[in-house]
């Protein structure tokens, strides 16, 4: 089983990577009020980290929750 999650990971991996380096022209992004003008890769980089946390996240207060019932 370690080698079956380590083989996705690997292959997540090297799938984020092509589409990152793929996607390097200017893109203009708004939030709220503002328009910023960045790099798609740097767009979905950052957009990648706040999903990956945003689970972490989750997982955290999920597992979290759990043990404390179990005190």
């Amino acid at each position: 089983m370690k080698k079956v999650k380590l083989v996705l990971v690997i292959l997540i991996s090297i799938f984020s990577l092509i589409i990152f380096l793929q996607n390097t022209e200017p893109v203009d992004t708004k939030i709220l009020f503002y328009t910023f003008t960045m790099p798609r890769i740097a767009l979905l980089v950052l957009m990648s980290l706040l999903g990956f946390v945003s689970g972490a996240i989750l997982v955290y207060i999920y597992t979290g929750s759990k043990k404390e019932k179990l005190k």
